[in-house]
């Protein structure tokens, strides 16, 4: 650009900047000069405040609108104005409504156009992208340039109701909302569905080991990592930690399963999550596979020895449904005892891999399967849900569990206390003996005890004691409030018992069902 060119750009840029701040006293908007021009705006040009409604306070009413405005004039045969980086960044960043106004003068000084460029969406985008290409250049942002062009889209009448329709319809919401949506636009413009790029460099192993590493199964050593962040198609390195180092990954499962696991004594089936290494590893000697559920995972190696690696993750105060408590705890026997069977299917049937397996030994865990097997089948009993109840709570009260299991079974006796109030005898029959039971899961259940009654008197005390008939006992969940459930339960046991010995025992007389009954 020439001397002369030079000094006829200033001078219509002075003439530019005038007939801007006439045009704003016309349409009545406050434009403030920015002196000096050191922020990359010419303009800060306001409307007056809102008009409060009828209902509304001074107090509560909303901000006036304020826009930041940088001015260009160009020769009229030009059909774009350039801005050096750092103005376009500062006009990017500002929260506020910020554009470049340009004016258009003909050879006689006469103004023939104006167009604005609004810095949002495309435009925002267009400097942002700039601004990330700029990254790592010898030059400073003040020596690098960004061309906008004028258009039939950017172009609006020349009058000052124009101007001012104009810069309103870029607020159309309130200064807030647009202040939030293009902090959203500084942030998230340019990305796509790949935003992190990087590369691992792993100190040479063995595939097994690699795989290992890629399954979560142990950490990779000597790991060196290198991320990249992708933005307007332009890859810039994020700070990582000097390596090497180790990593540990945590994988994400390739699929879902259905495990099934058999020995001579038990059979159970599990849903799965099953992990893979990446297909490369695989294919070049790590053929290992991972299934895992909440209460176990088991690492398969589809060559070379030991194989098969169990890892059992029984958490007794976890709370579970009974159902998941049965199967995780028969996997662990299953697989624990030493050699079993594994067959893999998919979710719609279709079978993957099946395999017998060899381990060392495992400590099993008979008891707590006993006990949960009996607390099954109370609930079913009382088809009552098989809601989540730790294992700790199920053993805790184990012995309410298998009384209660033991009295739905039948063919037992009970024993229990008597206190004589009369001279009357009781003689030899057939009664009923209703209590209630709470299994460690908060629940209270009725029990209604068909028996065959015997007594021993001594003095004003006594021993009863009942023969319970095979199955003939009945229980039920007691609904919320538990008292009122409880004397429910009796009444109606009762009147369709018709046995004329009735044995009730109130739910006070039970210290672990009262204390669960508010």
């Amino acid at each position: 650009m020439g001397t002369d060119e030079g000094v006829d750009n200033d001078r219509i840029g002075r003439l530019g900047e005038i007939e801007f701040a006439r045009l704003c006293e016309l349409a009545k908007l406050s434009c403030s000069k920015v002196e000096p021009d050191r922020t990359g705006k010419d303009f800060i040009v306001e409307f007056p405040p809102p008009a409060i409604g009828e209902w509304q306070s001074f107090d509560r009413r909303a901000a006036p609108l304020q826009l930041a405005v940088q001015v260009k004039t160009i020769r009229s045969h030009r059909r774009s104005a350039v801005l050096t980086l750092s103005v376009a960044e500062r006009l990017a960043r500002d929260l506020r409504p910020s554009m470049i106004c340009v004016f258009k003068i003909d050879a006689n000084d006469q103004f023939v156009a104006l167009h604005l460029i609004h810095f949002q969406s495309a435009a925002l985008g267009r400097v942002l992208a700039r601004l990330r290409a700029a990254t790592g250049s010898d030059k400073a942002l003040n020596e690098l340039t960004l061309t906008f062009a004028t258009s039939a889209g950017n172009k609006i009448e020349y009058s000052p109701p124009s101007l001012r329709a104009a810069l309103a319809s870029f607020v159309p919401d309130g200064m807030k909302s647009y202040a939030d949506a293009k902090a959203q636009q500084i942030e998230e413009l340019g990305f796509n569905e790949v935003r992190i790029l990087g590369t691992l460099n792993i100190a040479a192993i063995d595939a097994i080991s690699l795989a290992d590493g890629f399954l979560g199964l142990s950490p990779l050593e000597g790991v060196s990592v290198t991320m990249m962040e992708r933005r307007f198609e332009i890859d810039l390195p994020l700070p990582v930690p000097e390596g090497p180092g180790e990593l540990k990954i945590t994988p994400q499962p390739v699929g879902r399963a259905v495990a099934e696991f058999y020995n001579s004594e038990e059979r159970v089936s599990v849903e799965v999550d099953v992990y893979l290494p990446p297909r490369d590893i695989f294919d070049h000697g790590g053929k290992k596979a991972v299934f895992s559920w909440p209460m176990g995972r088991v690492a398969l190696a589809f060559e070379g020895p030991n194989n098969c690696n169990f890892t059992q993750n029984l958490r007794w105060d976890d709370p579970h449904p009974a159902t998941e408590w049965l199967a995780g705890l028969l996997v662990s026997k299953i697989v624990g005892s030493g050699s079993s069977t594994m067959v893999v299917t998919s979710t719609e049937g279709q079978r993957l891999m099946d395999g017998a397996f060899t381990m060392e030994p495992m400590p099993s865990h008979i008891r707590a399967i006993g006990l949960v097997r009996r607390y099954l089948g109370i609930l079913d009993a009382a088809n009552a849900e098989d809601i989540p109840v730790s294992l700790e709570a199920l053993y805790e009260n184990r012995k309410a569990i298998d009384e209660t299991w033991q009295y739905l079974e039948g063919g037992t006796d009970a024993t229990f206390g008597v206190v004589w109030n009369s001279t009357q005898e009781l003689h030899d029959q057939d009664g009923i003996y209703i209590t209630a039971a709470q299994l460690g899961d908060g629940r209270v259940f009725g029990l209604a005890l068909p028996m065959s009654f015997s007594f021993e008197r001594d003095g004003d005390d006594g021993q009863g004691r009942g023969r319970i008939g095979k199955q003939t006992a009945t229980i039920e969940l007691l609904r919320e409030p538990v008292l009122e459930s409880y004397d429910h339960f009796v009444r109606r046991v009762e009147k369709l018992a018709r046995f004329e010995l009735r044995i009730v025992v109130g739910l006070e007389a039970n210290p672990d069902v009262s204390q669960t009954v508010p």
